[in-house]
Order: C-alpha cells, then sequence, then structure tokens
C-alpha cells in the first residue's frame, strides 16, 4: 500500500493506532480530553474512543473526511450530522464482543463461587441479542441451558432459526434468575433504551436474581437502582457500565455484587479488532488496499490445570485463572472510596471521581480472552471430566486431553 499525507488525528489509547496508521499519513496521537474543535480543524482523519463526543461542537470549522470509532457503539457518534456534511463514519460493531461475554461468565461465576448455586441450572434472559447478546445467547443454548432473548428489531438470532431461538417480550425477562443487558443506548423510536431498567422492572426481580449489565450505563435509571437495592435485600447487581461516565454514582458501590470501570471488552485481542476494522475502513474509503496488521505478539500459549469436586467448582477454577473479575472489582472500589472523602471535604467530587473512573480505564492492563488458555482438566470421575471439558470447550477455552 503507496503512503498517502493523510493528516490523522488519534485518540493516544487506541491500540496500536501509530503502528497501523502511520502508513496513510501522519499520525497525531493525542488524550482524548485534548481532541477539541482546534485539534480536529486540520485533520482529514479523526479517530477517537466513546469518550469523545462527535457533533457540530467539534467538526463544525475542520475538515475531517472520515470519522473512526474504535467502539461496537456510536451513541457517541451525531450521525445526522455527520451524514448532512457527508462525512464518512464507521465502529468496529463486534470486536470485544467476546472479552465482554467472558466478562460476563466470571461475573456469573464468581457469584456461583459465593452463593453455591450450579449455573446450569440457572434460566437467564439476554436483553439485545446483537454481537455480544447472540453470541452468549448462542453458547447458553448449545449447553442446553435454560435462555430466552428480548431484542424487537430481530426476528431471529444469527445461527439460530426463529423457531429455534427463544424470542420473547421484555416483561418475561424479568422473571429469569440471570439476566444480561446488552443493548445500545438509543432515546427516540419505538423502542428507546435510556431508562428502559427503573424501579418498576427492578421490581419484578426474584429473589436471589442476578442483573448484569455491560450495555450502556443509562439504560438502567440509576437514582431508581439506589433506591431499590437499598430497599430490596437478596437482589445482585452487577454494573460495568455507569450512568453519567465518568462522573459516577459511588454510593451504589457498596451496594452491588460486582462493579468495574467499563472494562468488560478490555481484551487484547478485542482491542486489535477494533483497531484493525477501523485500520481497514479507512483505507478502503481511500481507495487503498490494507494489508492486514502483525498480531503475531497478541497470540498467547498459556496452560492451565484445574481440579475441584463438582463442574461448577471446575469451571469457576479455570474461569477464575483466565480471569478473576473480583480483583477489577476490588482495585475499582479502592479506588473510587478512597476519592470520595478526600472530594467532598475539598468540594471536589464530581471532579476527582471523574478523574479516577478513567484513570483506571486508561491504565486497565488488557487481559487475554479465554481461547488463549489450554486447559488440563485433572479429575479422575470421567464423566464429571468429559462434561467439564465440553462446558469449558463451549467457553472457547482449548482442552488438553
Amino acid at each position: 500500500m503507496n503512503k498517502t499525507n493523510l493528516r490523522i488525528v488519534a485518540d493516544e489509547d487506541i491500540f496500536m493506532v501509530k503502528a497501523l496508521f502511520s502508513a496513510l499519513g501522519e499520525v497525531l496521537t493525542l488524550p482524548a480530553k485534548r481532541i477539541d474543535a482546534s485539534a480536529a480543524r486540520d485533520a482529514d482523519v479523526l479517530l477517537i474512543r466513546s469518550v469523545t463526543k462527535v457533533d457540530e461542537k467539534l467538526l463544525a470549522n475542520s475538515q475531517v473526511q472520515f470519522v473512526g470509532t474504535a467502539t461496537i457503539g456510536m451513541d457517541h457518534l451525531d450521525t445526522t450530522y455527520l451524514q448532512q456534511r457527508n462525512i464518512a463514519y464507521a465502529s468496529a460493531p463486534g470486536c470485544n464482543a467476546w472479552a465482554v461475554v467472558d466478562y460476563v461468565l466470571s461475573v456469573v461465576y464468581t457469584l456461583a463461587s459465593r452463593q453455591g448455586f450450579d449455573v446450569m441450572n440457572k434460566s437467564w434472559g439476554i436483553i439485545g441479542c446483537g454481537n455480544v447478546g447472540g453470541r452468549l445467547y448462542r453458547l447458553l443454548e448449545s449447553l442446553d441451558i435454560d435462555v430466552c432473548g428480548y431484542d424487537p428489531f430481530i426476528n431471529s438470532i444469527d445461527g439460530l432459526s426463529s423457531a429455534r431461538a427463544n424470542l420473547v417480550d421484555v416483561d418475561s425477562i424479568w422473571a429469569k434468575d440471570i439476566i444480561s443487558v446488552h443493548t445500545p443506548l438509543t432515546y427516540s423510536g419505538e423502542f428507546p433504551t435510556y431508562h428502559m431498567i427503573g424501579a418498576e422492572q427492578l421490581s419484578q426481580l426474584r429473589s436471589g436474581a442476578l442483573l448484569v449489565n455491560c450495555g450502556r450505563g443509562e439504560v438502567i435509571h440509576h437514582a431508581e437502582l439506589l433506591g431499590f437495592l437499598q430497599a430490596t435485600p437478596k437482589r445482585h447487581i452487577a454494573l460495568d457500565v455507569w450512568q453519567g461516565e465518568p462522573n459516577i454514582n459511588i454510593d451504589l458501590l457498596p451496594l452491588l455484587a460486582i462493579a468495574t470501570p467499563h472494562i468488560a471488552g478490555y481484551s487484547m485481542q478485542g482491542k486489535a479488532r477494533a483497531s484493525q476494522m477501523i485500520f481497514d475502513t479507512t483505507a478502503r474509503f481511500y481507495g487503498l488496499t490494507s494489508p492486514p496488521a502483525d498480531m503475531t505478539g497478541l497470540q498467547r500459549d498459556m496452560t492451565i490445570e484445574v481440579t475441584g469436586a463438582t463442574s461448577t467448582a471446575l469451571i469457576a477454577n479455570a474461569i477464575q485463572q483466565a480471569y478473576r473479575v473480583e480483583q477489577d472489582d476490588r482495585v475499582f472500589r479502592q479506588t473510587m472510596v478512597q476519592a470520595g472523602p478526600q472530594t467532598k471535604q475539598n468540594g471536589l467530587e464530581k471532579a476527582t471521581i471523574a478523574e479516577n473512573f478513567t484513570m483506571l480505564r486508561k491504565h486497565y492492563r488488557f487481559r487475554p480472552e479465554f481461547n488463549q488458555f489450554a486447559v488440563t482438566v485433572n479429575v479422575a470421575d470421567k464423566q464429571l471430566k468429559q462434561f467439564t471439558e465440553r462446558v469449558l470447550s463451549a467457553l472457547r477455552f482449548r482442552i488438553v486431553k
């Protein structure tokens, strides 16, 4: 591919951005907070993440021709404005879908270990059955787990016919044991997702239910969630996404089962896929052929051995060795709670909480996905071994016989 003279302004936290995009021209990397109208003014290409709002305020006086966001969603892009200005744009749908599925499984098996329940016997409801929710649905369905999905925009789940996909109305979801949320954030239309989960929906959760949100924070009404959790015991909520990020409500923290700073999709492979996808799209927009990036350094040959008396214990052991969500939860709580009292004394609560939340995301160490691990199941019971290997294989672990 011939090098061009494009002027590219990019968020410095986009994975491998200089290594990839230097083939297209001059790449100026900046912290997200410095990507403003002045920075964008002379750029041909703008590369951002979800923390940057792309709208008329940012681009009115710019010559930007192409906007690429290294994210699966585009709710931070004013697509109406971009279309009016004939500015092309692209995201990276599905890039980190498996990383988010891994996160959900880590949350569920962490709580299964704490509470002693068998995941295989729990019913699941999935809200939003696109790239992430669809993968999770198909995985659970392949293991004969009781699962249903709600998504008013589809009549089948990719890979499953409408006859096999158990798609239900949203009211049927709240009776399930485990509910996983994977919707984009929308404010209009027939089925807006903004605050679609509030006090009324939360009140329908059965005792012992687990609700996990890895979609967008504003899908759940956080003020009503706080009131619900203060009044209602034995409901378990796990949040990776938060209303008002990065100015989150830390009063929720002691009431949550698991809390993390919007890092569910932060895998090495997911970040690399996102960068490659927007690079490919940018190159095509300018009529260039894009060679694949060298991803060999991201491949891992990690082996783990699991032992346990039950399938739940064995599976949880494998998951926790691959990704222990409790560590992210602990660091998040410590960092955010330490920020609270200090900033309240100084009258700077929101600013410091936002800074700490952003810092945790910025300096997060990307984790490997489950398919990077080879697992040996070390149990004498042949039937237990075979069942555990079947489940771990569905979760994309590589089984060592």
